[in-house]
């Protein structure tokens, strides 16, 4: 019996979720012999929790049925052919229910979203819904597919190309905006934390399949929008830049796509970032917008030009100026660390420690927090960066919240080397 006592240790007194994980070993005729849950404690948190959830088996169904079946993404609906509550308790909970199942194409943990818990795939389920998370008819079911996938990633167990390719080839068929708009969020905090060429890699593909979605889009629907919003920062053959180009100067035009300042701002920093565009284009661009956002954008988009010069000005401008808020100091920072530029911001990374200690003392709590995250030299990940750290943080007595700050970016950049170590061993759009 799980007594109250217990429980209260479980739910009230402990934080972060838990990971479950399927167990199991199969026959010569592809079935189940065991089947069992697994649960392990997240790091920090070793209490194990007690949880209702259901397994889901799901199968690829002949893609041949499929209306459009021969394209990659498409065809092969997923679809559920058993559905089976249990209460996992401890570390290890048998399901004798599935005993004799045929091992379906995924087995999807907590399938209806009630446990608050983890999952993690064996190797055919992430196979499966590397290539077809999109055809699970079920939204609460891709939902915790797209959730424990983003997990996945950010916990460095999914290479970022890996991820970006899934994306890529998977959401053009996931009707959920939200979800859209999770996973291009979160692709780009990956691609940030990527090496050059993995960040190169990724941003080719997701340009890809944004400049392929956005001219096939519903005219007018928020996934149109969100195509060119996604192309707007990762463009990057002649032919992207030459159509975000032809947007803005109106030489282009898609039916039902309204280019509005935010779009068109966005658009320039990345005609900026490659070398297409530069300070006349920019001022002209300010000379149309009369928007009080406008000078936040503009500053953004000449720290993202690609010249030693315009670096310079925009980290005078992120230290020493005082014209920015906390918007304008987010978006500047973005302009300026722009993934594909780690050779010109090489030099930063230790005019970054060398100019910490002023900012902490000269800056108020918030901002010199916020400075300090936007500043960190993330593009010069590496173990050099995590000894450079120890050894700033071991230089006399610091702050304490100086202290946690360069804690968690210390973390932030083992979590990106974990990522960059793995062997991109998903192959997401094999077929």
């Amino acid at each position: 019996m799980y007594g109250w006592a217990r429980w209260s240790r479980a739910w009230l007194q402990t934080a972060g979720p838990s990971l479950l994980r399927a167990e199991f070993e199969t026959g010569a005729d592809g079935r189940f012999t065991s089947f069992a849950i697994v649960q392990e404690a997240r790091a920090g948190h070793p209490e194990l929790r007690p949880h209702h959830i259901s397994v889901g088996l799901y199968c690829r169904e002949p893609a041949s049925d499929q209306p459009g079946g021969d394209e990659p993404g498409e065809g092969g609906r997923l679809a559920r052919v058993r559905h089976t509550g249990v209460d996992v308790t401890g570390a290890r909970t048998e399901v004798p229910e599935l005993t004799g199942q045929p091992q379906p194409d995924l087995i999807l943990l907590n399938d209806d979203d009630r446990g608050y818990a983890v999952i993690r795939f064996d190797p055919r389920s992430l196979q499966t819904l590397t290539q077809a998370v999109s055809q699970l008819g079920d939204s609460l079911a891709r939902a915790v597919s797209w959730t424990a996938l983003i997990d996945m990633a950010r916990q460095a167990e999914l290479p970022a190309p890996a991820f970006a390719a899934v994306v890529a080839s998977q959401m053009g068929g996931e009707p959920a905006i939200t979800i859209v708009h999770m996973l291009h969020m979160v692709a780009a905090q990956l691609v940030r934390l990527a090496s050059p060429q993995d960040a190169d890699r990724c941003t080719e593909e997701l340009a890809g399949a944004a400049a392929r979605l956005l001219t096939g889009a519903v005219p007018g629907s928020d996934h149109q929008l969100a195509w060119a919003q996604l192309l707007g920062w990762t463009a990057t053959s002649p032919e992207q830049l030459d159509l975000i180009s032809g947007l803005l100067d109106g030489r282009v035009t898609i039916a039902g796509l309204t280019v509005e300042n935010d779009l068109r701002w966005g658009m320039l920093r990345r005609l900026a970032a490659t070398g297409r565009a530069g300070d006349a284009e920019i001022d002209a661009e300010l000379a149309r917008d009369p928007s009080s956002a406008a000078r936040r954008h503009a500053q953004a988009c000449r720290a993202a030009i690609p010249d030693a010069g315009h670096k310079a000005a925009a980290w005078e401008l992120l230290v020493h100026g005082d014209e920015l808020g906390t918007d304008g100091v987010v978006e500047v920072a973005r302009g300026f660390q722009v993934p594909g530029h780690a050779a010109l911001l090489a030099p930063y990374a230790e005019r970054y420690f060398a100019e910490l200690p002023e900012i902490w003392a000269s800056r108020g709590e918030h901002f010199r927090v916020l400075l300090g995250q936007a500043l960190f030299p993330i593009t010069a990940a590496s173990p050099q960066l995590i000894a450079r750290i120890d050894e700033f943080l071991a230089d006399g007595a610091r702050d304490p919240g100086l202290v946690r700050l360069l804690a968690e970016q210390r973390d932030v950049v083992q979590h990106a080397l974990q990522s960059r170590s793995l062997s991109d061993a998903v192959s997401p759009v094999a077929g």
